[in-house]
């Protein structure tokens, strides 16, 4: 049960939401470094020559990660509005998700070909035009959170305040495959799964249909993650900001400018 816990609480990252932008902005620079490489070196082998360089998209969304970085490091115990520091943590992971996400769709043409690059793609697509009914469904969870659930000590509503520490709560709990719906956790993959079973008819299965079919899983679902729980945060901290009447601020930046208020 610990051990399960301190891993949750791994993949999540840290409590402190200035830790945890840092955090993520160091996950996204090591997977574009990982996979922009590897991918590139793939689509070398089937068209983009030279290697590596001729995949400019790949090449930019690898600096924009690398770059974010030394930002996040400089500037991330700055940030103060809460909906602002969940949107950022969700930026970061931008490019490497983009990079990964790109490098797939386009190593599927060269290896699958184009009608079967054509159906995966629009099965994403197609998965994607799902985000607004999760996030509709995540925004009731979310909600309930906030009443009853692992929320409900977040929102000082008399100091308009939130404290980012209980985000990772959630991740003690066991029965994360019922909250908020095993159907709801699935509807993001009807797309692509109706895309892979039609693909089918345009060949037989593979190795390199498997890779294609890896990397385009991992691209989608961060994907899918990212732009829904952006969504989420955006939607349910505009909803709460609008009914306190005054931005919501994160705690710990509260509390460390009081600190340095009381020292001087």
């Amino acid at each position: 049960m610990a051990k399960s816990r301190e891993t949750w609480q791994l993949l999540i990252g840290p409590k402190s939401m200035s830790r945890r932008l840092k955090w993520n902005a160091i996950v996204s620079a090591a997977l574009a470094t990982v996979f922009v490489p590897m991918l590139g070196s793939m689509l070398s082998a089937v068209g983009y020559d030279p290697p590596i360089r001729g995949w400019r998209s790949g090449v930019w969304l690898w600096a924009a990660a690398l770059l974010m970085v030394p930002l996040y490091l400089l500037f991330a115990a700055r940030v103060k509005r809460a909906m602002t520091a969940y949107l950022l943590a969700v930026a970061a992971l931008v490019p490497s998700t983009l990079a990964i996400l790109d490098g797939a769709l386009r190593l599927s043409f060269g290896l699958l070909g184009q009608g079967s690059a054509i159906v995966i793609a629009a099965s994403c697509f197609l998965g994607l035009g799902t985000v607004p009914f999760a996030v509709q469904g995540r925004r009731r969870w979310y909600q309930e959170a906030l009443r009853r659930g692992h929320l409900k000590h977040s929102l000082d509503q008399v100091n308009a305040t939130w404290d980012s520490g209980n985000d990772n709560l959630q991740a003690e709990d066991q029965d994360w495959v019922s909250r908020p719906g095993c159907l709801l956790r699935l509807l993001p993959w009807v797309g692509p799964a109706i895309g892979m079973s039609l693909d089918e008819v345009f060949g037989p299965a593979g190795s390199d249909r498997i890779i294609v079919y890896i990397a385009l899983a991992l691209g989608y679902g961060l994907t899918y993650v990212l732009v829904a729980g952006a969504g989420l945060q955006f939607l349910e901290f505009r909803r709460m900001e609008a009914e306190l009447g005054r931005p919501i601020m994160l705690v710990e930046q509260t509390q460390r400018g009081q600190a340095g208020a009381v020292r001087s």
